[in-house]
């Protein structure tokens, strides 16, 4: 029967934890910056979308005269701030291995705050979505009514309105990245917490 010297014991114990020191330490990480960028870029892109038409009393054409695109930017606004407050910590963990502050308040507050965040962000998604596609089948309603009747004024727009939508579409399929990574932190946060319930 062999013997094992301790120093191959503890090698092959780091190795082994290699993986989950990955999965534990540096995911949230990852997790928390795909989220702040995502939602940063998704802000960026609503922001800047912006197409003067000529007399066009129907239909939007800047983020802030359309409410549901209003939610949605002062989504992106929380999201972010949230995230970024967060991403300090997920750094020390990451790096560390252990939390800066390991109190069961700040726990639960991460918990919950997670949870807030990811479905607040997921709200946003589905306004911009949601009023994006009924906009972009409005223009096809009215186009082919204008038609009917032999104007053209809504055709000649018609490339800045399909461009004014789907920049706005692009923009929430960012934002819809960000709930998605936003989701993984929400469950990364709750085992620290059923740990402590389970203690």
């Amino acid at each position: 029967m062999s013997m094992k010297m301790p120093s191959e014991a503890i090698f092959m114990t780091e190795a082994h934890q290699s993986p989950r020191r990955f999965k534990v330490q540096i995911i949230p990480l990852v997790a928390r910056i795909v989220t702040l960028l995502s939602l940063v870029v998704s802000f960026v892109l609503m922001r800047t979308n912006n197409y003067n038409i000529a007399d066009s009393y129907v239909f939007k054409t800047h983020y802030h005269d359309v409410q549901s695109y209003r939610y949605m930017v002062g989504i992106t606004l929380v999201g972010s701030a949230y995230t970024l407050l967060q991403t300090p910590f997920a750094v020390y963990f990451a790096i560390r291995g252990k939390r800066l502050i390991n109190h069961a308040g700040l726990l639960t507050f991460d918990y919950y705050g997670d949870k807030v965040n990811s479905y607040a962000i997921l709200s946003g998604v589905a306004a911009t979505f949601g009023f994006t596609a009924d906009a972009q089948k409005s223009i096809d309603d009215w186009d082919n009514i204008l038609r009917q009747y032999g104007h053209n004024n809504l055709s000649g727009d018609r490339k800045n309105l399909d461009s004014f939508y789907n920049m706005a579409f692009i923009s929430g399929s960012f934002l819809l990245l960000g709930f998605i990574s936003s989701g993984v932190s929400s469950v990364l946060s709750s085992r620290p917490v059923s740990k402590q319930e389970d203690n």
